[in-house]
């Protein structure tokens, strides 16, 4: 009766509380496995892929040359990428030639074509038989129809129309040119167009939103510029009537005029 008797008792508690949503995806991620790393390229020599796509270079590998009878697409290339019908490439730094187009995201050089040349950035030259398109385009693209381009730093010249975005010295078209804000000068023979231009526009038909420049042509029209109807007497008795288009600088007017005495009876002094 006078013994004291110690009992150690364990309990086990199980609940169904469930761990925040953070730490949930903590654990997520932690239990998830590694991405492996980009395998890294490898500089080479030579290309060659007569079958297009094989061999199957790895795109981050660099080369020299690479060429093809047929068709080449590699990765970067830093003198010379030659396909008989198409080359395309990420980067060129040197020469793109084929016969139909190139293809490059990237392009520090010349890339010259039969038919077309597209591409990402652009610094040197496109040239082609048919069309160019460049998202930014620092140099000169030339072509036999048409040139689009993003921002673009240099010289535009096609047979039919230039199309850019911010456009920083010349566009010379057959028909027109387009561009967001030019700075520099806009040449064609039909139309140019401009929401602001400083510079100048020379073609038959000039239209800008904003212009700090000269505009000259047939019809020209610019949002801040001149934009009038005006009407006279003369001491001869001529009544004259007048449209003028324009900027403060250069501006043009359409006019016409009658005597006073032969309104609404001939057409001999008109």
């Amino acid at each position: 009766n006078d013994e004291t008797i110690t009992v150690d008792v364990t309990v086990k508690v199980k609940t169904n509380k469930q761990k925040p949503a953070k730490e949930n995806e903590a654990a997520a991620e932690s239990d998830a496995p590694a991405e492996p790393a980009a395998k890294a390229g490898r500089n080479r020599f030579l290309a060659f892929q007569f079958v297009p796509g094989l061999p199957r270079y790895n795109r981050n590998d660099s080369f020299v040359f690479a060429l093809s009878p047929v068709m080449v697409s590699v990765g970067t290339v830093k003198a010379l990428e030659f396909g008989l019908l198409l080359a395309d490439a990420d980067k060129i730094s040197g020469v793109q030639i084929s016969a139909l187009g190139n293809f490059a995201r990237e392009s520090d050089g010349l890339q010259t074509a039969g038919l077309f040349n597209i591409g990402g950035k652009m610094s040197g030259l496109q040239a082609a038989g048919l069309f160019n398109i460049a998202t930014d385009a620092n140099g000169l693209q030339a072509a036999g129809l048409f040139n689009i381009s993003g921002n673009t730093n240099g010289l535009e010249t096609a047979g039919l129309f230039n199309i850019a975005k911010n456009f920083n010295g010349l566009q010379a078209a057959g028909l027109f040119n387009i561009a967001q804000d030019v700075n520099g000068l806009q040449v064609a023979g039909l139309f140019n167009g401009a929401k602001k231009m400083k510079g100048v526009q020379l073609g038959l038909v000039n239209i800008s939103e904003d212009l700090d420049g000269i505009a000259i042509g047939l019809v020209n029209y610019s949002k801040n510029g001149i934009n009038e109807i005006n009407t006279w007497i003369e001491g001869n008795g001529m009544l004259n009537a007048g449209i003028l288009s324009g900027s403060r600088h250069f501006y043009t007017m359409f006019q016409v005029g009658e005597l006073v005495t032969d309104l609404f009876k001939n057409t001999d002094s008109l």
